[in-house]
């Protein structure tokens, strides 16, 4: 069945994220940085394979008649379930060297993983040549638009006060087409985790009235429609938008501070290649952050002014 381990993009994105994982794991216990090996670990195992592939996983997983599946459906369900069981098995060979009494116990309870290892202190340790040929690099950037989506609603909902399972209409632009397309595919995905009254896809760059905004991946702006009687008067709507100011204010102070420390001329010499890393995505971040914010601000003021 390994041909089939592509058929669909979390397959891929899950591969590729062990991939990675594992180089950044060897880069920490060659420099002897055990935070930075704790902290990719957590990252595999909460942001990535907890929040995203198990959840992906799950409508093939548990079906409501599974006696009525066809033989291809009978094959993506095993397909799901040995590639859980693998990455499992991969993330408890990671974190052995750091918790080896716990990660040996679950390893005796992982189905056939004896008969890989008898015991985990005896197996080899993963090393980033074993997962070469899972590196792919579009497949990841398909998968992080579409959890960075979830996010995006998520936050908006605890901007406007709302739970993360209130129910909300969502509109998504973007004159991206390609990024509309991944999204339409998994648009059944998106309705189940940011939970959505209706979910309109829309090419354009036209903000939809009475909506906040976040910019993902600086192309594809995520709006939260809010209908008039959720705006309960102008007083709601001067306070919110006096908080956006407020937190504009502060976001562009931090992109000045970040700007001015990556102009320093001695930076690049004098800063780890990984923390400019960092710095590079923060960059982007804030200045993403402070276009959605700008939008949000003058939506806010229309509505103020309506």
């Amino acid at each position: 069945f390994l041909f089939l381990f592509f058929i669909f993009s979390y397959f891929r994105w899950i591969l590729h994220c062990i991939y990675v994982a594992s180089c950044e794991i060897e880069k920490g216990f060659e420099n002897m940085d055990l935070p930075l090996v704790c902290e990719t670990i957590t990252n595999l195992v909460h942001s990535q394979f907890c929040d995203i592939y198990v959840e992906f996983s799950k409508p093939k997983l548990f079906t409501s008649n599974s006696e009525s599946l066809s033989e291809n459906e009978l094959i993506q369900v095993q397909i799901v379930k040995s590639i859980l069981i693998a990455s499992l098995q991969i993330i408890l060979r990671f974190s052995h060297p750091i918790i080896p009494f716990i990660t040996e116990e679950l390893w005796s309870r992982i189905p056939n993983s004896t008969e890989l290892y008898p015991a985990l202190m005896i197996s080899d340790f993963p090393v980033p040549q074993d997962f070469s040929s899972w590196k792919n690099e579009a497949k990841y950037n398909e998968m992080k638009l579409v959890y960075d989506i979830v996010g995006a609603v998520r936050g908006l909902k605890s901007a406007n006060k709302m739970r993360v399972k209130d129910l909300a209409d969502v509109v998504i632009v973007s004159e991206d087409s390609d990024a509309l397309e991944f999204v339409q595919r998994n648009v059944h995905f998106l309705k189940q985790h940011c939970f959505t009254k209706e979910l309109d896809i829309r090419s354009g760059n036209i903000i939809p009235e009475s909506s906040t905004v976040i910019s993902v991946r600086g192309n594809v702006n995520v709006c939260l429609l809010q209908s008039r009687d959720e705006v309960q008067d102008k007083n709601d709507i001067a306070k919110e938008l006096k908080r956006m100011e407020n937190k504009q204010e502060k976001i562009k102070s931090a992109l000045l501070n970040l700007r001015t420390k990556i102009s320093d001329q001695n930076y690049s010499q004098k800063v780890p290649l990984e923390i400019q890393e960092k710095h590079k995505t923060q960059l982007l971040q804030f200045q993403s952050e402070v276009e959605a914010n700008d939008a949000t601000i003058e939506q806010l003021k229309k509505s103020l002014s309506s």
